[in-house]
C-alpha cells in the first residue's frame, strides 16, 4: 500500500477504530442443521476474499499500553454506538477486530470482532447513545439490527460480525455455504498473523480492477504502479514501529516510489506543527527490486497528538458508562 507514512499512520488508526462504530452486535438466529459450525476458532474465515484493504487491530494490546492505553479506550468506547443497556464497552469486551474493505463501486465494510458480548443484552438494545434508534430485521436467517449504514449480528458471545448492509451480506452468505474456511490470499493471511503486530495492514490494488481505477484517478506519485502493500506496526518504545513493503508493477516504478516517499519525511519537517508536532523517527525507504521497503516510528508525545485528531475524524458521541 503506498500511502505516505503519515497518511497510512492515521488510515490505519481511523480505519480500524471505525469499525467499531458498526461492532456492537445483534442476536443471532440459527438457519437450523444437525450440527452448528465453530464461529469463534477462526475470525480470518469469516472475512469475504474481495476485500482491497483488510487491517486488523490488537485492541487488548493497545489498550494495554501504559502510554497510549487510556486514549485508546476512550476513543474506542465513544465509538460504540449501541446504548447503555446493552453492557458493552468496547475496551474492556473486545480483543481484536479484523476489518475488511471491499472492493465495490461504493465503500463497503465487513469487521469481525472476537472477546466477550452478552449476546441477549445487545440485541435488546433500542437506540444508539445519542437517542437515535436502532431497526431490527433478518438476513439469511440471521437477526440484525441496524443504525444508519451500520449493521450487526452478534453471531456467539464470543463473536460479532458488522459493517455496512451489503459488507455485513457478504459475511452472512459466505456462512449460508457451509462452515467457514479461509479465503483471503496467503500474503494476507501471513501480514495479518504477525507475531506481536499490534496493527496489520493490507492492500491489493492489482487484482481489483475498480480499486486500482480509482487509484489511478488519484495523482500522487508513489501510487503510480502499485500493486500490492503490507504494513505492520508494534506498540513498543519509543511508541508504534511501522514498517511497510510496497510491491510495484516493475523496478522503475519502484525506485521512482522510494524517491517520492522520501520526500515526505522533510515535506513533515515543514508541516509537522499543523499535525500536531508529528515527527518521523529513524524514517528510512529504499528499493529492492519492484519493492519499496519504509520503517519509520511515531513516538509516544506524537501519536498522543494523532489520536487527539481522531474524534474529529468520527462521528461524536458519548462514551458508555463502566
Amino acid at each position: 500500500m503506498v500511502f505516505p507514512p503519515v497518511r497510512l499512520a492515521a488510515l490505519a488508526a481511523v480505519t480500524i477504530l471505525g469499525a467499531s462504530i458498526a461492532a456492537c452486535g445483534g442476536k443471532s438466529a440459527s438457519t437450523g442443521g444437525v450440527a452448528k459450525p465453530d464461529l469463534d476458532s477462526d475470525p480470518l474465515a469469516l472475512l469475504p476474499p474481495s476485500g482491497i484493504l483488510v487491517a486488523g487491530l490488537d485492541l487488548r494490546a493497545a489498550v494495554g499500553d501504559p502510554a497510549l492505553g487510556a486514549q485508546i479506550a476512550s476513543i474506542a468506547d465513544a465509538l460504540v454506538p449501541i446504548g447503555d443497556g446493552s453492557s458493552f464497552v468496547a475496551s474492556r469486551d473486545v480483543d481484536r477486530v479484523l476489518v475488511d474493505v471491499i472492493a465495490t463501486l461504493k465503500v463497503d465494510v465487513a469487521a469481525v470482532l472476537s472477546g466477550r458480548f452478552d449476546v441477549d443484552r445487545i440485541a435488546q438494545a433500542s437506540q444508539t447513545l445519542n437517542g437515535t434508534p436502532i431497526s431490527h430485521g433478518a438476513y439469511a436467517g440471521f437477526a440484525t439490527s441496524s443504525t444508519g449504514r451500520a449493521t450487526w449480528v452478534a453471531l456467539t458471545p464470543k463473536t460479532v460480525v458488522a459493517g455496512t448492509s451489503d459488507g455485513l451480506k457478504y459475511v452472512l452468505d459466505l456462512l449460508q455455504k457451509g462452515p467457514p474456511a479461509r479465503s483471503l490470499p496467503p500474503w494476507v493471511l501471513e501480514t495479518l498473523q504477525t507475531p506481536g503486530a499490534t496493527i496489520a495492514l493490507t492492500a491489493d490494488f492489482a487484482s481489483r480492477p475498480v480499486a486500482a481505477a480509482a487509484l489511478g484517478s488519484v495523482n500522487l506519485p508513489w501510487l503510480k504502479g502499485m500493486r500490492i502493500g503490507r504494513v505492520i506496526g508494534n506498540m513498543q518504545p519509543p511508541g508504534l514501529n511501522v514498517a511497510a513493503t510496497i510491491t510495484y508493477a516493475d523496478v522503475s516504478s519502484a525506485q521512482d516510489a522510494a524517491s517520492a516517499v522520501r520526500s515526505v519525511d522533510r515535506w513533515l519537517d515543514l508541516f509537522g506543527p499543523l499535525v500536531g508536532g508529528l515527527k518521523l523517527q529513524g524514517f528510512d525507504a529504499s528499493a529492492e527490486g519492484s519493492d519499496v521497503r519504509c520503517k519509520f516510528a511515531l513516538d509516544t508525545q506524537g501519536l498522543h497528538s494523532l489520536l487527539a485528531m481522531v474524534p474529529r475524524l468520527l462521528p461524536t458521541g458519548q462514551a458508555p458508562s463502566r
